[in-house]
């Protein structure tokens, strides 16, 4: 989890579940789901096995098997 009031800039790879309630400057990939939470903010691409998305996201490449 990315928590509120957290900026992370760098790349995130999991294979667990990736929770996203901050800033993530960077691409996400995991091979479980990828929520990114209301107020949350990503300058990335997204891949994941799911995707929910009540946030902000900029991203070139949204790629999940269910959104």
């Amino acid at each position: 989890m990315i928590g509120h009031g957290t900026r992370i800039r760098g790349d995130v790879a999991s294979s667990d579940p990736v929770e996203i309630r901050g800033v993530l400057e960077g691409d996400c990939q995991t091979s479980a789901h990828c929520i990114v939470r209301e107020g949350a903010r990503v300058l990335g691409n997204i891949e994941a096995s799911a995707l929910l998305v009540a946030g902000e996201v900029e991203a070139g490449l949204l790629r999940a098997e269910k959104v």
